[in-house]
């Protein structure tokens, strides 16, 4: 968890989202979804590939 705080404060995208999933399921962290959600999409404004996956794959499963 120290890890992925102190990859947030050297402004990592992909430090963003790994710890807005810890906070969004509470792993390691009070759960809190809605500060799991920011980061998140902080992390896919930045440019995260982790995002940018996970989001593709949220929005493949609507239909078009």
């Amino acid at each position: 968890m120290d890890l992925y705080k102190k990859a947030v404060n050297n402004n990592s995208a992909n430090g963003k989202f790994l710890l807005g999933n810890c906070y969004y399921e509470g792993i390691g962290v009070e759960k809190d979804t809605l500060k799991g959600c920011e980061l998140r999409n902080e992390a896919l404004r930045d440019g995260s590939a982790f995002a940018q996956a996970w989001f593709a794959k949220l929005t493949n499963q609507f239909p078009k």
